[in-house]
C-alpha cells in the first residue's frame, strides 16, 4: 500500500420509470468520486421534467431534459471519475407536432479516465401524445399515443 486511500468511482443515475411515462420523474444526480487526497469529485445532476402542451408545436431548436457529466480529475490516474446524471422526462401534448430541431433526455457521461470513470446516467423518457407528427431527431426513442391531451376547441 502506498498510503493512498482506496478510491471508489461513482455510479451513474438510473433509468427508471415506466416506458409509458405514466408519472414524471427528475432524472437522479450521479455519485460521487474521490481523490487520492480524500477530496469529493463531484457527481453530474440530474435532468428536469418537462411539459409542453400545444395545438401545433413546431420545434427548430432543442427541447432537452439531459443529466450533466460527472467531474474527474485526468491528470490524477489515481483519482476515481464521479457518475453522470440521468436523463430526466420529457411530455409532449399536441395535434401536430413538427420537429425539426433535437428532443433529448440523454444521460451524462461518467467523469475521469477509463480505469477509474464514473459510471454513465441512464436515459431519460419522453411521450408524445399526438394526431400527425414529424418526428426528427429524437433520443431516447420516445412512447408514441396516438391521442393527444389537449382539446382542440
Amino acid at each position: 500500500m502506498n498510503g493512498y486511500p482506496i478510491n471508489i468511482s461513482g455510479l451513474g443515475g438510473k433509468k427508471y420509470g415506466d416506458k409509458e411515462l405514466n408519472c414524471l420523474y427528475l432524472g437522479s444526480g450521479g455519485g460521487s468520486g474521490f481523490t487520492r487526497y480524500n477530496k469529493s469529485v463531484d457527481g453530474g445532476n440530474g435532468g428536469g421534467a418537462v411539459i409542453l402542451k400545444s395545438k401545433i408545436l413546431i420545434n427548430e431548436g432543442v427541447i432537452e431534459s439531459n443529466g450533466t457529466d460527472g467531474d474527474g480529475d485526468v491528470r490524477d490516474p489515481s483519482s476515481s471519475g464521479g457518475g453522470g446524471g440521468s436523463g430526466g422526462s420529457i411530455l409532449i401534448s399536441c395535434m401536430k407536432l413538427i420537429n425539426r430541431g433535437s428532443i433529448l433526455a440523454k444521460g451524462g457521461k461518467g467523469g475521469g479516465i477509463e480505469r477509474q470513470k464514473g459510471g454513465d446516467g441512464g436515459d431519460g423518457r419522453i411521450r408524445i401524445n399526438h394526431v400527425v407528427i414529424q418526428k426528427g431527431h429524437i433520443s431516447p426513442e420516445p412512447f408514441l399515443h396516438n391521442q393527444p391531451l389537449v382539446s382542440s376547441n
